[in-house]
């Protein structure tokens, strides 16, 4: 019922708590160590966070989310080969998982290998479309020259988020190709509108407000997992505390306050459901 930490040491302190106990409650178990491995990855500690996704695939060497967060780590160091690999590993087990196929997309685009990213990424997009995975088949056809199509993947990506700034430099790079100068021009603009001085320095002036709520969001959906875990694991009351806390951290997601609502249906506790 506190108020949410007022800075990001105060925060990193509390997320570290509620992992650390959640591993009390569940020892040994994949996916309580994979949580740490993500409040790991989530603070930087890029080492411990590998080391501890290693630890979940000795538990259990078909635990596609160390698979995944693996490849993750591989793809922040550059080392791209050895990341599409490890995201082909998880896309065996889970052929559905979008973070994998978009980290091998990224890493064959990083390796030349632009015409292999395509059927990782067009067949998937058909039933799971994302904007990041249509501004990924938007470079992949770039770069073979198919400038109709990455047009078409570009445009997609804006369509789904409209302050896609990368998204607006390629359609206006795959406009131009097609000698579209119009849309090229438009397209630039919008790219030139979201990266401007002036936007940069607003964001500056507003830089730790917006990294501590940035963090609260971080922080938010490791408590929301926790309480996943929590819930299926026998433990409602856990659940129900640490999904208050990730409302309270990201009071506009509805996810969080989903997860409480459904928690306070089953229980007949219909007014706190509505509420």
């Amino acid at each position: 019922d506190s108020p949410p930490p007022p800075t990001a040491n105060a925060l990193t302190e509390e997320a570290t708590r509620v992992v650390e106990l959640l591993l009390q409650s569940f020892p040994g178990l994949p996916d309580s160590l994979e949580l740490k491995a993500r409040l790991h990855d989530w603070l930087g500690n890029s080492e411990e966070a590998t080391a501890t996704w290693k630890r979940c695939l000795e538990l259990d060497p078909g635990y596609v989310y160390a698979w995944v967060g693996l490849a993750g780590t591989a793809a922040k160091k550059g080392q791209h080969r050895e990341a599409a690999e490890l995201a082909r590993k998880a896309m065996l087990l889970d052929p559905a998982n979008f973070q994998a196929r978009a980290i091998l997309a990224e890493a064959l685009l990083q390796q030349g290998r632009p015409a292999e990213a395509v059927p990782v990424l067009e067949p998937f997009l058909k039933t799971d479309p994302r904007s990041q995975g249509y501004y990924l088949l938007g470079q992949a056809y770039l770069q073979i020259q198919q400038y109709q199509k990455a047009k078409e993947s570009y445009e997609a990506a804006v369509r789904k988020y409209p302050d896609y700034a990368e998204a607006y430099h390629g359609l206006s790079l795959a406009c131009g190709r097609l000698g579209e100068r119009d849309q090229a021009k438009q397209a630039m603009d919008k790219f030139q509108e979201f990266t401007a001085p002036q936007q940069f320095a607003q964001r500056v002036r507003g830089l730790a407000k917006t990294d501590l709520e940035v963090m609260y969001g971080g922080a938010a959906t490791l408590y929301t997992d926790a309480g996943r875990l929590y819930f299926v694991r026998g433990k409602p009351r856990e659940a129900e505390a640490v999904w208050h806390r990730a409302a309270a951290l990201a009071p506009k997601n509805v996810e969080r306050r989903q997860s409480l609502a459904w928690l306070c249906r089953q229980q007949g506790r219909t007014r706190e459901a509505i509420g």
